[in-house]
């Protein structure tokens, strides 16, 4: 199945042999702005189709957090998302993977400020097809502030997230723009740990590991 269902699509991966060399986690690690720069340096594109269960590669997803005025931006994933583990599961995370664009080009073998804007452009991409803002003046400050990975499921262990807190000048309401998701809304730190056991697994990581604090992290490893 997914044979058919993504073999047309190309997508930014990495060894995942490059965690064992590092040091392997489960949960969200904050920081370590090199971490991106040694992944880069290793990224490549692969054919989703064929890395879909194929843990020696990891799959680069955008995850991007949502803030305004000291709210994050929550939403559910509906009963029809493509993703059957996620659905009616509440989510402070939006994006997917990077993907390969046919006018994309680079002298020779791409380099690290090659993947930088892939990912960023990919980020940006994700975000606009999921909700309805989002220009880029809407958004104040964006920085990486740490990394997802899992390793509880053969779907955890193929997926590496990149995660990007984007602050917004202005807390707007925000239309969903993807059918596969609905009921946005901003809601506080504790609100969302009322509601921790509806929460994805990745959503579920940042509540324990991204601090309120976040504002004080290093924040320059930037993609905007």
């Amino acid at each position: 199945m997914a044979k058919q269902k993504y073999e047309d699509q190309e997508i930014v991966c990495f060894p995942s042999a490059l965690l064992d060399k590092i040091g392997r986690w489960s949960g969200f690690l904050p920081g370590h702005d090199w971490l991106l720069q040694e992944i880069l340096e290793c990224a490549c594109y692969k054919n989703r189709a064929d890395v879909e269960e194929d843990e020696d590669w990891l799959q680069v997803i955008s995850y991007i957090v949502l803030e305004s005025c000291g709210s994050f931006f929550c939403y559910e994933r509906a009963p029809t998302s493509g993703e059957k583990r996620l659905r009616g599961k509440l989510s402070i995370g939006i994006g997917g993977h990077a993907k390969y664009r046919q006018d994309d080009t680079y002298d020779g073998e791409p380099n690290d400020g090659y993947w930088m804007e892939v990912l960023s452009r990919e980020a940006h991409r994700e975000v606009l097809e999921e909700v309805a803002i989002l220009a880029n003046s809407d958004v104040a400050t964006g920085f990486t502030v740490g990394y997802l990975y899992r390793d509880a499921t053969p779907v955890d262990r193929v997926h590496f997230g990149v995660v990007e807190v984007w602050e917004l000048a202005e807390r707007k309401p925000i239309q969903m723009q993807d059918t596969e998701l609905s009921n946005g809304e901003w809601v506080t730190w504790q609100k969302l740990w009322e509601n921790y056991n509806n929460l994805e697994g990745w959503s579920q990581e940042l509540l324990c590991g991204l601090p309120i604090s976040y504002d004080v992290m290093n924040r320059t490893s930037r993609l905007l």
